[in-house]
């Protein structure tokens, strides 16, 4: 029994100052061992928390992919052994490393529960609001509840029992050095890398509660990583958008400089915009059709306002046309936290302000964005728009049969009403192996069987759409409620890898000739008016409004209507009248041509805006 209390206590207790090497070595090679067992656990308990919702067989999926645990181990194992290095205990170290990665899981855990959305790194700026939010939804349960007794009693075992320290200042500098160093080498090589977080995707897991993870949901693509890792990533996302030497107030008295004009009582009309999922005009982009699927929508274009939105996105990226149109910003923000857009003027002025998508409410987060952004009420697949099994998504025949009875409920109300809906049908990709529909949409018959059977398929979807349009704007025509609609494309559709029926329809796509470049990111709109709005406002609505980017798209509606606008709308206007066009790619319309040469004067007018933007969308509330 003695020679087991001596071995006890060369293993643990703190050795005599006159001990020698040997006894010293083991003593640091028994907190080393418990340091690396407890980096693991810990590394663990956060994944284990990282599954929530999921099932289990994701948590045992972390650990079946060495990358994704290694890629989540990594950072719990040096930050437990920079506290050790900097405490020069092992309790300290047991105990708040425990402590940041136990409590950042946890907020994580129950910010997924409460809002279907992970923690990111741009969160941390917004913590008292995220408490706010989240704190009705915090919940304890049996797993918490252990481990917050695990990590207390592992701090205080710790304390008894592992009291070895390292001599020297300078030996636990070098280490901390080498750490700090090793730790800032991995995240500038591996954890940003877009590559390394490409190859660890985790989607495909088969769980037996169902769940399904999807590439389209920003929470699925976060989660499949685990916690840790995801959440580091996501601290390339820190900072976007801020413009070079952003002042809060300079940018907050460049928007004061401009006037905020209500609208008047007796001009106030019902405002519909619908988004049509990848909807392009191919008859501008001389295709022949035997069976024109854009019958109505030509005559729709024909009397009204119309022109070409020239989007910053092909085939995909959707939320880069809507959210820069909603809020007239010239780039696509990170919203985590209430921002500006359009739908907060339109209920300053008294409108029911309402947001509409047949799709899920987590894909591209859209349930916390648009609540972010103002909206009255928000409807999506989950709460409004579900279908009976095997039907998919809503098609626009429906699903603007329904918006005409948000409509009626909402006039009923005797306030204005704003809507801004997205649709789904049309969303690629389309069947290669079979044809949809018997109608032969496209004259020309030199194309491949799989090429044709894509674009046939294509057609047929919108002439589907054609009809939907047909019977919703004819119902607006006879109605007495003054309603402008206005309607517009997200992107261009994908056809095939490499866009290569585009070339099989004889559609220019090359971005390095002008024609190319608006053929790729164009979409087509219209601006139109009932009779009712066109007596209340004075106005014809018919005509040419240009090519324009989607952040000019709501000024160009407010001007066919006589309205002023807010502040940001002035200058919105202001821009507008120097460039019609402010692309990701820093192309701009300039003296009518396109061009990466920004002229002095437009310069100064973008520097303006993109301070206000940011102001607007990320410093604001």
């Amino acid at each position: 029994m003695s020679g087991m209390n001596a071995v006890f206590k060369v293993l643990f207790y703190k050795p005599p100052a006159e001990k020698n090497g040997l006894y010293r070595s083991l003593h640091w090679a028994v907190n080393i061992c418990v340091l690396l067992i407890w980096s693991a656990g810990l590394s663990s308990v956060s994944l284990y928390f990282a599954r929530h919702g999921y099932g289990r067989e994701l948590f045992f999926s972390y650990f079946q992919n060495a990358s994704l645990f290694l890629l989540n181990f990594a950072p719990v194992l040096i930050l437990v052994f920079v506290l050790y290095m900097a405490a020069n205990r092992v309790w300290m170290s047991v105990l708040l490393s425990g402590l940041i990665v136990i409590v950042f899981s946890l907020i994580n855990y129950f910010k997924i529960a409460a809002r279907g959305d992970p923690l990111l790194a741009s969160d941390t700026v917004y913590m008292i609001e995220a408490a706010r939010i989240s704190g009705n939804y915090i919940f304890i349960e049996a797993s918490v509840i252990a481990v917050i007794i695990t990590t207390a009693a592992a701090a205080a075992i710790s304390y008894f029992l592992f009291k070895a320290r390292m001599p020297g200042k300078k030996s636990r500098a070098a280490g901390l050095a080498a750490l700090l160093v090793s730790g800032f080498f991995l995240y500038a090589t591996v954890y940003r890398s877009p590559d390394v977080y490409e190859k660890t995707s985790n989607l495909d897991i088969r769980m037996s509660n169902g769940k399904v993870m999807s590439q389209w949901s920003e929470t699925d693509q976060y989660v499949c990583r685990g916690f840790i890792y995801p959440f580091i990533n996501s601290t390339v996302r820190l900072g976007d958008g801020r413009p070079e030497g952003y002042d809060r107030s300079e940018a907050k008295n460049i928007l004061a400089s401009y006037a905020y004009d209500d609208i008047s009582e007796n001009k106030k009309v019902n405002v519909i915009i619908l988004q049509l999922e990848a909807y392009g005009d191919f008859s501008a982009l001389g295709v022949e059709f035997g069976a024109d699927p854009y019958e109505y929508f030509r005559v729709l274009r024909d009397e009204s306002i119309s022109g070409n939105l020239i989007t910053n996105v092909f085939a995909g990226d959707t939320i880069d046309t809507e959210r820069t149109f909603i809020t007239g910003s010239t780039v696509k923000y990170e919203y985590r936290k209430k921002a500006f857009s359009y739908a907060r003027y339109f209920g300053e002025q008294g409108y029911f302000t309402e947001f509409c998508h047949p799709c899920y409410g987590w894909f591209y987060n859209r349930q916390n964005v648009f609540e972010y952004l103002g909206f009255d009420s928000l409807y999506f697949f989950e709460t409004r728009y579900t279908m009976p099994d095997g039907w998919g998504m809503m098609h626009d025949g429906q699903f603007f049969r329904d918006l005409v009875k948000l409509f009626e409920e909402a006039t009923s109300r005797e306030r204005p009403y704003f809507n801004f809906s997205v649709t789904y049908q049309n969303h690629g990709p389309y069947e290669s192996d079979r044809r949809q529909s018997g109608v032969d949409y496209i004259a020309n018959a030199d194309m491949s069987e799989e090429g044709r059977n894509i674009a046939e398929n294509y057609f047929a979807g919108i002439h589907e759409t054609d009809e939907a349009l047909r019977d919703f704007i004819e119902y607006f025509r006879r109605s007495d409620e003054p309603v402008i609609i206005a309607l517009f494309g997200d992107h261009m559709p994908w056809m095939g890898e490499g866009a290569r029926i585009y070339e099989e329809l004889g559609i220019n796509l090359d971005l390095s000739r002008e024609d190319g470049f608006y053929n790729y990111y164009g979409t087509p709109y219209v601006i139109w008016a009932n009779g009712a709005a066109k007596d209340v406002l004075g106005k014809e609505f018919i005509g040419r409004g240009g090519d324009i980017s989607p952040c000019f798209f709501m000024t160009l509606i407010f001007d066919s209507a006589g309205w002023g606008g807010n502040e940001l709308m002035k200058q919105n206007r202001e821009l507008k009248e120097h460039t019609s066009l402010v692309h990701k790619t820093k192309t701009v319309v300039s003296g009518g041509v396109l061009t990466e040469e920004i002229p002095a004067d437009l310069g100064y007018l973008l520097d303006k805006y993109d301070r206000v933007q940011y102001y607007l969308m990320r410093d604001r509330f």
